[in-house]
């Protein structure tokens, strides 16, 4: 028989701060929904400083100030997503796109589920973790299939066009693929001085 580990005396409120504070790359919150609509943080961890650079003590001191860095392009379906969770009292599962104090965007996902006190209150317990990372892997994955569509496509164009409308072809894919909305291709013609441009 293994023998006893003696580990240090610890309360329990002591040993889930403990673990709530030194989850990797992710915070535990618990707010209250207030019947006028507003929401009012009553415990965040301490990991909500590397993920969006603030103390909880400013979080619990202003509970708009977390929301308020949210991607607003994300706000309506965050809002509707947790009236239907609040309602039904069910799951809720979110990523979205935050700010950093120091300006960067990243990608959090929610987890969490409301549940009803005695009183008639609704307190929300969940987890955010930073998922900017596997995020920012995934588009780069997408990138790379959809380049390699392309490619794979180009021989058919090239014996499909003639030149000056393959290499328009080519042009309009480079730009779908980075986003431009414009591009230009240079070429030197023919007689070796000139050099002409393909917008």
């Amino acid at each position: 028989m293994s023998p006893k580990v003696l580990l240090p005396e610890e309360s329990n409120e002591e040993r889930l701060r403990l673990l709530t504070d030194n989850l990797p790359h992710s915070y535990l919150y618990q707010y209250l929904y207030l019947p006028d609509g507003e929401r009012e943080f009553i415990y965040i961890s301490t990991g909500v400083f590397a993920v969006h650079g603030l103390q909880p003590e400013q979080i619990m001191a202003d509970s708009k100030l977390l929301p308020s860095l949210v991607d607003p392009a994300f706000v309506p379906d965050l809002l509707k997503n947790q009236e239907t969770c609040r309602e039904k009292l069910c799951d809720f599962r979110m990523e979205l796109r935050v700010r950093h104090v120091n300006g960067e965007w990243r990608w959090i996902e929610l987890r969490s589920r409301p549940r009803k006190t005695a009183s008639g209150l609704i307190i929300w317990d969940g987890v955010a973790t930073d998922i900017t990372e596997n995020h920012e892997q995934q588009i780069k994955l997408q990138q790379l299939g959809r380049r390699s569509e392309v490619l794979l496509s180009l021989p058919d164009f090239d014996d499909e066009y003639e030149e000056h409308v393959f290499m328009r072809k080519v042009l309009n894919c480079v730009e779908k693929l980075t986003g431009s909305e414009i591009g230009f291709m240079h070429f030197i013609n023919d007689d070796q001085n000139a050099l002409g441009v393909l917008l």
